[in-house]
């Protein structure tokens, strides 16, 4: 913000921006966006609005599992195919009632927000953590895994889109909790995590 109103400031009187002072506050703006962007995807995936989602995209992106080590989707068809299965899955009021915001039983909270600019100025990293909270009938939120999103960024006609993103989002999971909710997705993962999921229903 102050860099923000110091250019602003300068800009009324006359004063052109120095190449460094230019350079710095173009960085931080590419990293507002870029953040944003992290924000964007979870509440688009939380209320279930598919275009919106797809649009934080490139069209050829892919999605990876890094948990379970598989392609989760890859291009804006399957990305679209993949938000309409979680929508109907975590979210059916949003797919009756499209006119109204609903939020799903499954949240991403986002937190912690790093991004790594690259020197060739079109190009962008950033890591972000991620919590999965789950609505528990009869009990409320509960707290359903902690995990990391790694992402990969393009800047097109001034648009920051992204073309991959790495999902831990299982990196500290309660198994037992997803799978007695009906909210686990995708393969179920080998050792320790898949041997507590199972007693869990014992």
């Amino acid at each position: 913000m102050k860099i923000y109103l110091t250019a602003v400031a300068l800009g009324l009187l006359g004063v052109s921006l120095t190449p460094a002072f230019a350079d710095e506050y173009k960085d931080a703006l590419d990293r507002f966006m870029i953040t944003e962007i992290m924000y964007r995807y979870a509440i688009m995936h939380n209320s279930s609005n598919i275009e919106g989602y797809a649009d934080l995209f490139t069209d050829d992106a892919v999605i990876y599992d890094d948990t379970m080590h598989y392609v989760f989707a890859k291009g804006r068809a399957q990305i679209i195919e993949e938000a309409k299965k979680d929508r109907a899955k975590f979210n059916p009021e949003a797919e009756r009632d499209g006119s109204t915001l609903h939020l799903g039983r499954l949240r991403h909270n986002i937190t912690d927000p790093v991004v790594t600019l690259n020197n060739d100025g079109k190009t962008a990293s950033s890591i972000c953590y991620v919590q999965m909270i789950a609505d528990k009938p009869g009990f409320g939120p509960v707290l359903m895994s902690q995990g990391y999103y790694r992402d990969q960024y393009i800047k097109k006609d001034g648009k920051w889109l992204i073309t991959r993103r790495d999902i831990n989002a299982l990196d500290m999971s309660n198994w037992g909790l997803a799978k007695e909710l009906n909210l686990a997705r995708g393969p179920v993962p080998k050792g320790d995590k898949a041997e507590k999921a199972t007693n869990a229903d014992k």
